[in-house]
Order: C-alpha cells, then sequence, then structure tokens
C-alpha cells in the first residue's frame, strides 16, 4: 500500500510539473496596441505584432513575410492572420505555402482563448470554401470584442471576397454602433464602414465615413480608397483628382494599395478622355506589378479591357499581361482573380496558357459542394467562357453574360470593378445589333446614375443606331459638359 501511495503521489508530481511547462510552452495573456487580449510567450512578440498590423494597416511593406519571422509557438494570431492573408489572395488551400501557417494555428488552438478560437475556425471554414461562414465568425468576435482588428479587417475583406455587401453593411454598422471615437480600432472601422455604405448606395453616408476616417489617419488609404469609389460612381472628376493629389505622398509608397489607386486615377483619365494618360499610368505603374501579385494584376488587366471598349489601340500590351497570368494558369482558388485571367487569355488566345487555363478551369471543383465551388460552377465558368468567345462569337457570348448578370456580384470585388462586365455586355450588344435591347437594359443604370460617362455614351450609341439623332446629340452633349473645364 505505501508503494501505491508513494506512485500516486508521484504521479501527482508529474503531472503538475507537466501542466506547469505546458502552461509556459503555450505563452501569456497580454494587450496588443487595440487593446485585444493575445496568448504570446513573451513581450518581443506581442511588439512584433503591434509593429506588422501596423504595417498592414498603413498598406505597405511586407506585413505576412514579416509575421512569418515571429517564432512563437503560443503565438495564434500570427499564424491565422498569415493564412487569412493568403487565402484571400486566392492561395491554394491545399499548397504548400499555407501548410505551415495552418500547422502553427492547430498546435497553438489548445492554449489560446476562446476569442482566439473562434479566429482559428474562421481560417477552418476558409480552407473548406466557406468564405461566408468564415465572415460571420469574425463578425461574432467582434460582438464580443469590437477592438479586435484582425476581425475586422478578415471580416471586411472576407464579405468583399464573396460579394455580400449587405453582410459588410451589416456587420460593419454593429461594428461602428459598439465603438466611440476613442477606442484604438474605430478609425479603421469608420473607413470599412464607408465602403460598405458606399457598396450599398447610401453615398452621401460613405463620404461622411470616408472622410471622418481620412481625418483621423491622415495616411489611411482605404479611406481614401472609399472615397475614390464615392466620386467614381457619381462622376465627381475634380473631387477625385483633388483627392489623389492631395493624398499622393502617402498612396504611392503604400505598396499593398498603390497599384489599385493608380488604377482608379487612370478610370477617370479614361472617362475625360486622357487616353494617352491612362496608358503611361499602365507602362509605369501597373506593368511593373509582379505575377506573383495576383489581386494587382486584375488592376493591369482591367484597365487594358476598359481602354478598348473605349476604342483605344493597346498595342502588344496584352502579351505581357497574358504571360504574367500564365505563372498560375492552372490555379483556380478566386473567382475575381480568375475573371481576369480570363480577360487576359481571351485577347491572347494563342499563348499556350491560354488552354492550360480554361481547360484546367473547366475540370476545377469537380465533386466538390462548398460555396466557393458553387461560385465557380455557376457563374465564373460560363463567364469565363463567355468571355473566351467575346471576339469571335459575340452574339454568343451576349447571351452568356446577361445569363449570368443577376448572379455577377457573386465573384466579389466592387461594383466599380465588376462593371467591367456589363460595360462589356452592353458593348457586345450593340456590336450584334441588339440596339433596342442595349437601350432598354441601360435606360434604368440611366435613371439611377444619371451623371455616368459610359451609360450616357452608351445609350447616345444606342440611339444613334436606331436612328434617333435628337436623342443622340442630346446624350453626348450631357457627357461632354461634365468635363467641359477640363
Amino acid at each position: 500500500m505505501r508503494l501505491l501511495h508513494e506512485y500516486y503521489q508521484y504521479y501527482a508530481l508529474y503531472n503538475y510539473m507537466r501542466l506547469c511547462n505546458n502552461a509556459h510552452n503555450l505563452g501569456a495573456v497580454m494587450q496588443d496596441i487595440f487593446h485585444t487580449t493575445i496568448t504570446a510567450s513573451d513581450a518581443a512578440t506581442a511588439s512584433a505584432w503591434n509593429a506588422t498590423i501596423e504595417s498592414y494597416l498603413d498598406f505597405s511593406g511586407s506585413p505576412v513575410k514579416k509575421m512569418q519571422e515571429i517564432s512563437d509557438p503560443a503565438f495564434l494570431r500570427g499564424p491565422v492572420f498569415c493564412a487569412a492573408m493568403k487565402l484571400l489572395s486566392g492561395v491554394d488551400p491545399r499548397g504548400s505555402s499555407i501548410t505551415q501557417d495552418v500547422t502553427a494555428m492547430r498546435k497553438a488552438v489548445a492554449g489560446s482563448t476562446p476569442t482566439e478560437k473562434q479566429h482559428a475556425a474562421a481560417i477552418e471554414h476558409m480552407l473548406q470554401g466557406e468564405f461566408s461562414a468564415a465572415a460571420r465568425t469574425w463578425d461574432a468576435v467582434l460582438a464580443d470584442d469590437p477592438n479586435d482588428i484582425l476581425a475586422h479587417k478578415c471580416a471586411h475583406e472576407t464579405w468583399f471576397l464573396v460579394g455580400d455587401t449587405v453582410s459588410m453593411r451589416a456587420g460593419s454598422t454593429a461594428a461602428i454602433e459598439r465603438l466611440t471615437a476613442d477606442d484604438p480600432a474605430f478609425a479603421i472601422a469608420a473607413a470599412q464602414h464607408g465602403f460598405a455604405l458606399e457598396e450599398t448606395g447610401d453615398y452621401a453616408a460613405a463620404e461622411s465615413w470616408g472622410r471622418l476616417a481620412l481625418d483621423m489617419r491622415p495616411s489611411d488609404c482605404w479611406a481614401l480608397h472609399c472615397l475614390a469609389h464615392v466620386y467614381e460612381t457619381q462622376n465627381r472628376h475634380h473631387d477625385a483628382l483633388a483627392l489623389f493629389d492631395a493624398k499622393k505622398p502617402f498612396w504611392t509608397n503604400q505598396n499593398l494599395l498603390n497599384a489599385h489607386i493608380w488604377w482608379h486615377l487612370a478610370l477617370r483619365q479614361i472617362e475625360v478622355g486622357d487616353f494617352t494618360d491612362s496608358l503611361g499610368i499602365f507602362d509605369t505603374a501597373l506593368s511593373e506589378v509582379p505575377a506573383s501579385d495576383r489581386f494587382r494584376l486584375t488592376d493591369g488587366t482591367s484597365l487594358l479591357w476598359r481602354l478598348e471598349l473605349a476604342g483605344v489601340d493597346v498595342g502588344d500590351r496584352w502579351r505581357l499581361m497574358a504571360e504574367k497570368w500564365a505563372r498560375n494558369a492552372e490555379l483556380h482558388t478566386n473567382a475575381f482573380l480568375d475573371l481576369h485571367a480570363a480577360l487576359a487569355f481571351s485577347r491572347c488566345p494563342d499563348s499556350p496558357a491560354a488552354e492550360v487555363f480554361f481547360d484546367s478551369l473547366s475540370a476545377s471543383f469537380d465533386g466538390d459542394t462548398s460555396e466557393n465551388a458553387q461560385t465557380f460552377q455557376t457563374v465564373v465558368k460560363p463567364l469565363a467562357q463567355a468571355f473566351a468567345q467575346f471576339r469571335s462569337n459575340t452574339l454568343a457570348a451576349s447571351a452568356q453574360i446577361e445569363a449570368l448578370l443577376p448572379q455577377l456580384h457573386r465573384i466579389g470585388g466592387s461594383i466599380v470593378q465588376r462593371e467591367i462586365v456589363e460595360r462589356s455586355y452592353s458593348s457586345a450588344l450593340l456590336a450584334t445589333g441588339q440596339a433596342a435591347k442595349a437601350e432598354g437594359w441601360l435606360a434604368p443604370k440611366l435613371d439611377q446614375h444619371p451623371n455616368t460617362p459610359w451609360v450616357l455614351r452608351a445609350s447616345a450609341d444606342a440611339a444613334a443606331a436606331q436612328g434617333n439623332l435628337a436623342r443622340e446629340t442630346l446624350l453626348r452633349r450631357r457627357s461632354d459638359l461634365m468635363f467641359a473645364e477640363f
């Protein structure tokens, strides 16, 4: 009996020491600069996290690379951040690039806080292609901690990815209502709320929130981006140019978003007819985007397509874009990215990568029932097929695009970005002698956005094709008067 008693004493002491050792390995609870609880082994991890998040919020540097340099097995937020950023950017969820992050995250879960476990659960949803479930999980995190900056950014960007602007706005509204102007996350939340308002058509409120966010953080590129969308949608040309010029010292150095801001400036130049300057932006800023950064490739791709729709000869620039997209021709993870790859390959059908892209896209997601798979099956694949034949069989392409317009939001991105599909549809109708149909389709757009130049010009083209000279003249005059001072 004595030996048995000593054994139990020894076993209890062993377990106690093991638990203490595990507790040490799993780290301590501390706060970051947003007053959010994090688990980390020491203060150095928290400092590195704070610095990297500030870089990320500034849209500058290499935050994912910096985050991966943090070596702390107890630190769950680091691998969650890296995994989220990679998945949002279209990295293969089964690929080696993300394996290290997911492995580290899963090892750290046991010693993490309940909130951190929710972050990990959101990543697991993303890995399964269930992006809306991930966004809902991050919204739930914000209900408990409205200053959790990782949840703010991930929820917003994930709703953006799936094109669910209603949920994006609901989430940003709930988040902003839980904050005061003194809270550390308020300015970031204000910029995101402004963008959500813009995407759901409340332009006055969007501008107010965007301005507030920019006043609080003068270098906030997302607040600037919110205002850029407001001005683009309302065709406020002077306001857009003034904004870009005033904030140029900031955004031109914010490498994670500056290509997109250049794109916005180029859109303004297209509308006013400065095609040479718009091409200049492609040549000096967008053509230099590395092939590995597919989201930034979409800006140059979209710009070339829009220029051609405006009747501009872009020369051999498509070849360069197709070569960049070729690097990931077999990677099909993100609807918005695949749309733009399809545009590039449709303009370079003789590229060996074009056949690889369209064939592998056709075979992708077979047997998969995830949210992302359904988006690819019902929207991305037929839309890519439509653009593949956009010039060779424009009539068929127009019919295929028309059928997909009600679901177009599911490819993600903004209204202005997805507008490239609508412009293409209008162009296809006019090119195939369907002027009356084009006019009927454009009419509600003209009522809703009477100052949108491309809608005015396309409506004028439709009127001209039907011999309605008076209406054509009126519409062209309205379009020209908008830019009379420039």
